[in-house]
């Protein structure tokens, strides 16, 4: 659950950069995934490989969601662009149009980069005394 909704905060705020600042994009990526990443890492002590997976999964869709928004974002700032209540009689078509439009296979790179900082940081280290215990535990 505080993945999902650190997932759309990282999206919203990955859309308003990217509107405003397009040249900022590499590191909005960046952000989204360290931010999922710290997120599920610490809401799930991330002793886990499958804490690591359900990052990097956030973290995709996160970063296609954020395209989604920011196309939203910058046809809502333009005179010509696509009206609110357009929105909510879009097909499933037309938003996943949306969340691809202005994409670039650099973006791919950006995506890359932020599902390993995710999966990086998902993965917590255990303290001294975890490491003991679980080597007690083992043996």
């Amino acid at each position: 659950a505080v993945g999902v909704f650190v997932t759309i905060i990282a999206a919203l705020a990955y859309a308003l950069a990217v509107a405003f600042l397009p040249f900022c994009q590499p590191f909005a990526a960046m952000g989204v995934g360290a931010i999922i990443g710290l997120a599920v890492g610490l809401s799930g002590h991330g002793v886990t490989t499958g804490l690591a997976v359900l990052a990097v999964a956030l973290t995709l869709c996160g970063s296609v969601f954020g395209n989604l928004l920011t196309t939203v974002v910058m046809q809502a700032r333009s005179a010509v662009g696509i009206q609110l209540a357009a929105l909510s009689k879009a097909s499933i078509a037309d938003v996943l149009r949306w969340s691809f439009d202005g994409y670039v296979s650099v973006q791919l790179v950006f995506w890359f980069v932020a599902a390993i900082a995710a999966s990086f940081l998902a993965r917590k280290s255990l303290s001294r005394t975890e490491q003991l215990a679980l080597r007690l535990h083992v043996t």
